[in-house]
């Protein structure tokens, strides 16, 4: 079984890309990944606030510490059952 997770996401300066590989996660939307790049050619103008998502099998995915580290906050994530396509 696979969850799909979601996370909303706010830094002020340029959004830590390498996030995005600790986490195995990508954008939400062609907007979310227009905001980051955004906040790298701009940083601390505005704040940055994106969704992410991972596919994960694990029901617990994201690491709210290591984005802590980085200067983000964790405003609110989501977590579904992503269909398998399979009957049981």
């Amino acid at each position: 079984m696979l969850y799909e997770h979601e996370a909303t996401v706010e830094v002020n300066g340029a959004f830590p890309v390498d996030m995005l590989r600790y986490d195995r996660c990508y954008p939400a939307s062609e907007e979310d990944a227009k905001a980051i790049a955004r906040s790298l050619a701009r940083p601390g103008r505005e704040p940055c606030r994106v969704t992410v998502k991972a596919l994960s099998p694990s029901r617990e995915h994201w690491k709210k510490a290591r984005w802590r580290s980085f200067g983000v906050v964790v405003v609110k994530t989501v977590t579904r059952k992503r269909p398998t396509g399979r009957k049981a």
